[in-house]
């Protein structure tokens, strides 16, 4: 079975380290915040919730002004793929082949293990 491109799922999630970056820097509630960045206590409380994370670049720029961070400090982005790319998702007649030292492998549709 050949992979097409258009058969890979991407699964992104995005976590923030908000509160951490508030105990930090000493800001104890959403609504300090929000006065000291000038965000929307309801976008703020939405961010800390997880329940909307359409943040604008402002606001973006906002938060690691305050938190004097970088972007990777605050948010943590993790993507997830059911592309194969381990040896344990290769079709046995490729294992085979690579575990031989084969230059030449099975055809392309024998490439993934169904």
């Amino acid at each position: 079975m050949e992979t097409n491109i258009m058969d890979i799922e991407l699964t992104v999630k995005i976590k923030h380290r908000l509160k951490i970056l508030m105990a930090e820097v000493g800001c104890r509630s959403i609504a300090t915040l929000s006065s000291e960045t000038g965000i929307h206590v309801n976008t703020l409380y939405a961010l800390e919730k997880e329940t909307r994370m359409n943040l604008s670049l402002e606001n973006v720029a906002k938060l690691l002004w305050f938190f004097d961070c970088s972007f990777e400090e605050l948010f943590q982005i993790e993507v997830a793929s059911n592309e194969p790319s381990h040896y344990d998702d290769l079709a046995d007649d490729v294992k085979e082949a690579i575990s031989e030292g084969e230059k030449e492998f099975p055809k392309e549709d024998n490439l993934i293990s169904a």
